[in-house]
């Protein structure tokens, strides 16, 4: 059965562009390098906000690229 995490974040509209410049090329490394991540998808909400779902085999692949997300997660405060 597959696994899935969604996370809501916040951003200032002025950054958008930069921000999904920022955000795309690491959720594209943890898809590609944590064993068991599916598939991320990063979806606009409303003028500030965006859910990025990440999809995974099994609980512990998620468990692993959550520990990576920490560092994305810091990353992003800058927008």
């Amino acid at each position: 059965m597959l696994y899935g995490r969604w996370t809501v974040s916040y951003f200032d509209p002025a950054k958008k562009d930069a921000m999904v410049s920022h955000l795309m090329p690491q959720l594209d490394a943890i898809t590609k390098e944590v064993a068991g991540a599916v598939q991320a998808r990063v979806v606009q909400v409303a003028d500030n906000r965006m859910v990025v779902h990440g999809i995974y085999e099994n609980k512990a692949a998620a468990d692993a690229a959550s520990e990576r997300a920490t560092a994305v997660r810091d990353s992003m405060a800058d927008f």
